[in-house]
């Protein structure tokens, strides 16, 4: 039998670490995929889930408030007349 030197032992070493590390990888690498794909898919849910949300946030329409009073100075008009004025101007029905 032939004594193997430090330089071919070495090298056949190197071979079989190489082929069980290829091998575990290729086991691990459906798995790996997978969380891959699932962890893209969350994050794209999420980033519609926040754009849905803000554009609901910012499309709904705040109530109507209520004003206390008018300021004009025309005194032939009441002040119930300037309200359904601002009223009209200001808030849009959709």
């Amino acid at each position: 039998m032939k004594k193997l030197t430090d330089e071919e032992f070495e090298k056949l070493w190197q071979q079989e670490t190489v082929k069980g590390m290829s091998a575990r990888l290729s086991g691990q690498f459906p798995a790996w995929n997978r969380r891959r794909r699932q962890r893209r898919n969350i994050a794209a849910s999420l980033m519609v889930a926040s754009v849905v949300g803000l554009s609901v946030w910012f499309a709904s329409s705040p109530d109507p408030q209520a004003y206390d009073s008018v300021a004009c100075n025309r005194s032939g008009y009441s002040d119930s007349h300037w309200l359904d004025v601002a009223n009209d101007m200001l808030i849009t029905e959709v």
